[in-house]
């Protein structure tokens, strides 16, 4: 039971992260680019098999935006090297 539950929100995370690249935001600032930076690992997955999926969105130019990606790409990346003495 545990096991489907595991698998079944892996499945789920990027599909929620597609549907945030698709939304309409205006005001692109740091929360949507951190959460596309958190799920840098499973959309770069995703990208083999869905070839219009973003792993990025350059046409989003406020800083902010970048600075999110960043943060999230480094909190997903480096996370569990910190936490564990």
């Amino acid at each position: 039971m545990k096991r489907t539950i595991v698998i079944s929100s892996l499945l789920l995370l990027p599909m929620l992260a597609s549907a945030l690249t698709l939304a309409d935001v205006q005001n692109s600032d740091f929360w949507p680019g951190f959460w596309q930076g958190l799920t840098l690992p499973f959309r770069l997955f995703l990208k083999f098999f869905m070839h219009d999926l973003t792993i990025y969105e350059p046409t989003r130019t406020i800083w902010w935006y970048h600075v999110g990606f960043l943060v999230g790409v480094f909190a997903i990346f480096t996370g569990g090297h910190h936490s564990a003495k």
